[in-house]
């Protein structure tokens, strides 16, 4: 057994095939309506509560195809908690919105 099946095991999720990578959690946040991108010191995907702040899906994926670094969505549950995701697979999942 592989340790990230050992690690899903333990926690109690389904293991993950290699062709998805992404947890349910990230798959929601990315389809909820109101997003934000921040460019810092690291590239995080935020998931609002209001379309204050928030960006268009155009924007989101402009600003994540210029920048170099890897996405990190963050947990809307668990605060200061977020887990990267490949470029590819945020791309994928954000132009099915459009």
């Amino acid at each position: 057994m592989v340790l990230s099946e050992q690690a899903a095991e333990l926690s109690g999720r389904e293991p993950q095939g290699e062709n998805d990578t992404m947890d349910q959690w990230q798959k929601d946040v990315l389809n909820s309506r109101y997003l934000t991108v921040d460019d810092g010191d690291r590239l995080k995907i935020y998931k609002l509560s209001n379309d204050k702040y928030a960006m268009s899906i155009g924007q989101i994926i402009d600003t994540i195809r210029a920048s170099k670094k890897k996405p990190i969505i963050m947990n809307p549950d668990v605060p200061f908690s977020g887990k990267f995701a490949q470029k590819k697979e945020v791309l994928n999942e954000l132009k099915k919105r459009i």
